[in-house]
């Protein structure tokens, strides 16, 4: 039908079929960003979430919910595996995914007691200007070609 169709257009449809193929069952709470600039920061983060909660806690439920306001997104990745049993060392994908979430000027928080919860809060606008896209103004070049004083 057609929300079958639709569906394939989601951002996350592969990585939230993935998450099945582990065996986790995702719970998906709220809207998931569809900003272009998040994108790519939420869809690893669901990737790296599920194979967190099938690899290290051996979990087979993933919970991700997702609270808004005007300026930012807050998604919360819990999960109903076992309480880590020391406190999560940030390597691989988690530190790949503080980086990405860094970059897209938000932030990532992650606690392991009384259970594991990761957080990221992410800006819904862009906010620093990319530098990329600027051009000097020919004024002060065209001065200088003509300026012979110092030849």
């Amino acid at each position: 039908g057609r929300e079958e169709r639709e569906n394939w257009q989601t951002p996350y449809l592969v990585n939230t079929r993935r998450a099945e193929l582990l065996g986790v069952k995702l719970t998906i709470e709220g809207n998931l960003p569809e900003e272009e600039h998040l994108i790519a920061v939420i869809d690893t983060a669901i990737a790296v979430h599920t194979t967190n909660v099938q690899r290290h806690a051996e979990g087979t439920e993933a919970y991700i919910r997702t609270e808004e306001d005007e300026r930012f997104y807050t998604v919360y990745f819990t999960n109903n595996g076992k309480v880590p049993e020391k406190g999560i060392r940030e390597s691989g994908g988690l530190l790949n995914l503080r980086r990405m979430a860094e970059r897209a000027d938000g932030g990532m928080k992650i606690r392991s007691l009384p259970a594991f919860e990761m957080a990221l809060k992410l800006p819904k606008e862009k906010i620093t200007e990319d530098f990329g896209d600027y051009e000097l103004s020919g004024a002060y070049c065209g001065r200088l070609q003509n300026d012979t004083s110092d030849v």
